[in-house]
């Protein structure tokens, strides 16, 4: 209960210093304001609902109805699925069960009865001796991908895969088929449109932005009456469904911060519309980060821990967009990359530190430690790559220093990028965090081509003549710690316990 306290009050904070930060920025730098955190209050006070509803569902779904006859029929499913251990130490609780029925005739009936009420409580149903002995065949066929659980969890990726379109595509293409499928009593419509529904729809305007949040907290509510499963993800993709609903809710406040602006006169400049929409959407995403957070958690989904960490991110300035034959990933500034790389770094230390205090698997932490090992590491490094090429001319607009001088401040932070790198690959690989290692390799490799394309031709022959130094050092190293592998060894159960 400690570390759940601690997150709710560190989101909370979090929440409320990023949005008074980010409309501190807005009032300082630019010239036409909005209302600041203040056109926000429905979302936040939603926001507070969806955490409500983490903390205590049954308050919420007892003045709610059902939307759907049953629920949580996956459970019927797993009750006639052999068991099986989802960690190494239910293994070895399993194998000593296995070990206890083995001598069923020669053990007493309570010791047997013991064994199995512990199986019991692992697959969470009622275990029998036949369930016991059929776990070596069970593992058989697991090792050959042959079982039924291979099976069905391939197949429900995939449904969970067709939902997750489904629930995008649904938002994109609702209004084109809408009006495709009323083309034919057009004239019909707009006649009602003129006499009755616009005047009623101005009357009850007010009332949109409340509403559009409330119909996310009701489809959230639906979502919570699903258990989380092994194999289906219903929960989950309800839960997704209401994170998009209140995604359009933001839109809608967003488009209502936005319209005082638009309509002033003198027109704002294209630069001051793109700029106050950025910081606009900014306050969206930092709040959908938080709903996306108590959805993941509630449904211990990995998919909604990633959502949260890509809206986090993209709220302190990373962005990613497609354009026909090109994508763009970066920071909208300097600024915004300094931001990302400071609050990415952190993230990247609360990963590894969670890591090592053996925190990932507590159910409010597991969700987000596939994206903070991947996002947050990715988002770093691509901070630090970039900023490693702005930072030096920055010195220079400031010092007005020679290119020679440039040149060595360049090669410093690319120093202490390369650093980096190597240090996330080696961190990963220790603490077991694949995710992490991996994007490690990859900017390790980006590092390289940065440098030979920022370097100048004249350099190219000392820059050669270093490089092949560090090749024949790394080759030695790799050399000497495959035919000494007790160094390896050696600092891993130094890390992680006695040798």
């Amino acid at each position: 209960m400690i570390l759940e306290t601690i997150v709710v009050v560190a989101t909370l904070a979090a929440g409320l210093s990023g949005l008074h930060a980010v409309a501190t920025a807005a009032k300082a730098g630019e010239r036409r304001t909005l209302k600041g955190a203040a056109g926000f209050v429905w979302p936040l006070l939603f926001v507070g609902i969806f955490w409500a509803l983490l903390l205590s569902e049954q308050p919420f779904t007892s003045i709610t109805p059902p939307l759907f006859a049953s629920y949580n029929s996956s459970a019927a499913v797993e009750r006639q699925l052999p068991i099986l251990a989802t960690n190494l130490s239910q293994a070895l609780v399993l194998g000593r069960v296995l070990e206890v029925v083995s001598r069923l005739d020669s053990l007493p009936d309570s010791e047997v009865a013991k064994a199995l009420a512990t199986a019991s409580e692992i697959a969470g149903r009622l275990i029998s001796v036949q369930d016991i002995l059929h776990l070596p065949a069970t593992l058989a066929e697991l090792d050959a991908g042959t079982s039924v659980m291979d099976v069905l969890l391939s197949f429900f990726s995939l449904v969970n895969l067709m939902w997750i379109v489904s629930i995008f595509g649904l938002f994109m293409t609702a209004q084109y088929a809408l009006s495709i499928l009323l083309a034919p009593i057009a004239s019909t419509l707009a006649s009602l449109w003129e006499l009755y529904l616009y005047p009623a729809l101005l009357v009850c305007q007010p009332a949109y932005e409340p509403l559009i949040y409330v119909m996310s907290v009701v489809v959230a509510i639906e979502a919570a009456r699903h258990q989380v499963s092994t194999f289906t993800a219903s929960g989950a993709m309800i839960g997704l469904s209401a994170w998009a609903v209140f995604w359009l809710g933001l839109s809608y406040t967003a488009h209502l911060e936005l319209k005082p602006m638009l309509n002033m006169d003198p027109k704002p400049t294209v630069e001051e519309t793109w700029n106050e929409t950025r910081r606009v959407y900014i306050k969206a995403s930092l709040l959908a980060s938080f709903v996306a957070a108590s959805l993941a958690i509630q449904h211990q989904s990995p998919f909604m821990g990633f959502m949260a960490v890509i809206s986090l991110l993209h709220s302190m300035g990373f962005s990613a967009f497609a354009m026909p034959l090109c994508i763009f990933i970066g920071f909208g500034s300097e600024s915004e990359t300094l931001r990302c790389l400071a609050v990415s770094g952190f993230l990247t230390l609360v990963n590894m530190s969670l890591q090592v205090t053996r925190l990932t698997s507590h159910e409010w932490v597991a969700p987000f430690q596939p994206a903070l090992s991947i996002m947050g590491t990715s988002v770093f490094l691509l901070a630090m790559n970039i900023a490693t090429i702005l930072l030096p001319y920055s010195h220079d607009r400031a010092n007005k220093k020679s290119p020679a001088e440039i040149f060595m401040i360049f090669l410093r932070y690319m120093a202490v990028y390369f650093s980096l790198t190597i240090f996330c690959v080696i961190a990963g690989t220790l603490l077991g965090l694949d995710g992490m290692a991996n994007v490690g390799k990859v900017y390790a490799a980006i590092f390289f081509l940065t440098l030979f394309c920022c370097v100048k031709p004249k350099d190219a022959g000392l820059v050669s003549f270093w490089w092949f130094a560090l090749f024949c050092i790394l080759y030695g190293v790799s050399m000497t710690l495959s035919a000494n592998p007790q160094y390896l060894y050696a600092l891993v159960g130094g890390i992680g316990g006695p040798v």
